[in-house]
């Protein structure tokens, strides 16, 4: 959780509280053990900024060099996302949420994929992005 010192500055902690009872099960005190963790959600901060950087420079490395492009390399970065996110199972509203979209952004980015994928039915382009985002994970092995 988040937390925040006397001096003003935040910082991250995990915190566990256990019940200390008698006997009888009735409860007397309430133990509580915090740790500063901020080093750590830090470094995962910095792990994930890092691979969504390395994730952007790969696809822009593998993008064609022509106008015309062709299947999921001519996706924009946030429709790629929405792709990837389709493929993971999520419904509109959600993928919304996450990306701080509008659900009818999203549903303008789906509607751009399907015409770029040259893919008529939603249930056709989630079933295109799920094989696609398993292949992907088999290559990663």
């Amino acid at each position: 959780m988040h937390n925040r010192r006397k001096d003003g500055s935040l910082y991250w902690e995990s915190a566990v509280i256990s019940t200390l009872c008698d006997d009888e099960g009735h409860i007397l005190h309430y133990i509580g053990v915090k740790e500063n963790v901020t080093m750590e959600v830090e470094a995962i901060e910095h792990a994930n900024k890092v691979l969504k950087e390395s994730e952007i420079r790969f696809r822009s490395y593998s993008r064609p060099a022509s106008s015309d492009q062709v299947g999921v390399r001519g996706l924009t970065d946030r429709e790629f996302e929405i792709f990837k996110l389709l493929g993971s199972g999520l419904p509109t509203e959600t993928i919304a949420n996450r990306l701080h979209l509008s659900p009818k952004t999203v549903d303008s980015h789906r509607a751009n994929i399907k015409t770029k994928l040259k893919i008529s039915k939603m249930s056709a382009l989630i079933a295109f992005s799920a094989n696609w985002i398993a292949g992907e994970e088999r290559l990663r092995g």
